[in-house]
């Protein structure tokens, strides 16, 4: 009996160890966007999985979270009332069965709207969001990457100390330094703040200097074309030490190394954009680059 437990003794602490719950995502994630020495890729899923549920939709964003994203890109704007909705453009035209711009109606009325998907079918059940409902949908499991809100960042910013969620946002923002220093100065230090930086020109370097300065955690590099300029300053960002976010939704945002081309041959497309540095890659086709990361070895 005793040749038994001491057998069996190991196996069952072993066991309960591998029982122990896990650390919730989005944790995970922000563990990886502050670790240096980390070779796992984050995925982006851009305005949610939209190919599987409306864009911007709760749908949306909880497949994307299901299927492993890290990381779920959504559109905030203001309605004329002052609520947050989670809407991509100003008019309600393209995504909506209603029309008319975001910023002359309620967010009552905005919300009440069935949304439509990639076919512009409408779609029952799936309504327009308010940026508080995807806030808590993704507390704890995904980190949000926030669009078309530079000019909202103190609203939620408030909205996400109200939830504990400030460290679950990525602010971002294409504006150049000394406009978000003197637009943010008082809050930049205090947010996860992604500057978005086309490459190519000629005081690149000094921008990407700068947007590090206030203390940037990543930058969205845009690659209309690949050049020398544009391979130099990737080199730039990775002496810096700071993550390199990539999108491959369309071919001007990575050198023409985008998502459509990826499914035809992923090594030439998404493997060229991880031999940039890349530790984050916004992707309209979610489930496809997280098959080709993990066969890589490069997400869990």
């Amino acid at each position: 009996m005793k040749q038994f437990f001491t057998f069996i003794l190991p196996i069952l602490l072993i066991t309960l160890h591998s029982c122990k719950p896990t650390a919730p995502s989005a944790e995970r994630v922000l563990a990886e966007q502050s670790d240096p020495n980390s070779t796992e890729v984050l995925v982006i899923a851009h305005r949610g999985d939209w190919r599987g549920a409306p864009e911007n939709s709760v749908q949306a964003f909880e497949n994307a979270i299901k299927m492993g994203c890290d990381i779920v890109e959504v559109d905030v704007r203001r309605s004329a009332d002052g609520g947050l909705v989670v809407m991509h453009d100003a008019t309600l035209d393209r995504t909506t069965e209603g029309s008319g711009e975001v910023a002359a109606l309620t967010a009552e009325h905005i919300t009440s709207l069935r949304l439509r998907n990639g076919c512009r079918r409408v779609v029952e059940n799936s309504f327009v969001p308010t940026f508080e409902q995807v806030l808590l949908l993704c507390k704890d499991r995904a980190v949000i990457h926030l669009d078309k809100g530079y000019e909202l960042f103190r609203e939620v910013y408030e909205l996400a100390k109200k939830h504990d969620m400030v460290e679950q946002i990525m602010f971002k923002t294409s504006n150049n330094p000394e406009r978000v220093k003197s637009d943010y100065g008082d809050l930049i230090k205090q947010i996860p703040y992604v500057p978005v930086i086309n490459l190519g020109g000629s005081k690149t370097i000094e921008h990407i200097d700068g947007h590090i300065a206030l203390g940037a955690v990543a930058i969205e590099c845009v690659i209309p074309k690949v050049t020398d300029a544009v391979l130099e300053q990737l080199e730039h960002i990775r002496k810096a030490g700071v993550k390199i976010c990539i999108g491959s939704m369309w071919p001007s945002a990575c050198g023409g190394h985008d998502d459509d081309a990826a499914v035809e041959a992923p090594d030439d497309n998404w493997g060229w954009i991880l031999e940039q540095g890349a530790s984050q890659i916004m992707t309209d086709r979610p489930r496809e680059l997280l098959e080709y990361l993990r066969n890589k070895g490069r997400h869990i």
